[in-house]
């Protein structure tokens, strides 16, 4: 192999990992009821989007409470950029079933499905172990890859003084169909039992 073609191969196999062109997908499918309108849904039933962004949250643990406003805002800016959000529970206290889960989504009005993971299919596939954690996956031609996970940012309690918007910021080079900006995190808050 002469010079030329050694240094095309290198640069082909720094780059495309990042792009999704070789990369052999983590998830390709999964269903699981949105307590919104009880309704299965089904990943393989998205279609034309960038990226999904999975946040694992509870009714009652105070650190998702501190995230619903951040989300929010999350949800109105990125969304119409072919970003969905899924809200995923796999909690399984009784103020953690479907019906309570309902009530919360009504009373969080984010507009998106609140997907109930009480088998922890999707949990353990993507080994959560917190809530809040975001998942971001990658669509890639034969599936999803997971692109980030872990913290919204660096900062639970004070929106104001967040440091390191980890979610927002691999949002936008996921958009920018860049490597993330930010390496995965470990998630801090309530344990998924």
């Amino acid at each position: 192999m002469n010079i030329r073609n050694w240094a095309v191969i290198t640069f082909l196999s720094l780059t495309f990992p990042f792009s999704g062109f070789t990369q052999e997908p983590d998830i390709i499918d999964f269903n699981l009821v949105d307590v919104t309108t009880g309704e299965k849904f089904i990943l393989s039933g998205v279609d034309n989007k960038k990226g999904i962004v999975l946040l694992f949250v509870s009714n009652d643990c105070p650190y998702s409470s501190y995230y619903i406003d951040r989300f929010k805002k999350l949800i109105t800016t990125y969304q119409s950029r072919d970003i969905l959000f899924l809200l995923v529970n796999a909690h399984l206290d009784s103020n953690e079933s479907p019906s309570a889960m309902k009530n919360i989504a009504a009373s969080w009005d984010l507009g998106v499905p609140y997907l109930a993971d009480k088998t922890h299919e999707l949990k353990n596939m993507l080994g959560v172990e917190k809530s809040p954690t975001a998942v971001i996956l990658k669509t890639i031609p034969k599936g999803y890859s997971i692109y980030y996970q872990g913290k919204i940012d660096n900062n639970p309690q004070v929106e104001s003084d967040v440091k390191e918007a980890y979610l927002t910021d691999n949002i936008k080079t996921l958009l920018a169909n860049k490597p993330p900006a930010h390496p995965n995190t470990r998630a801090i808050g309530c344990m998924i039992r």
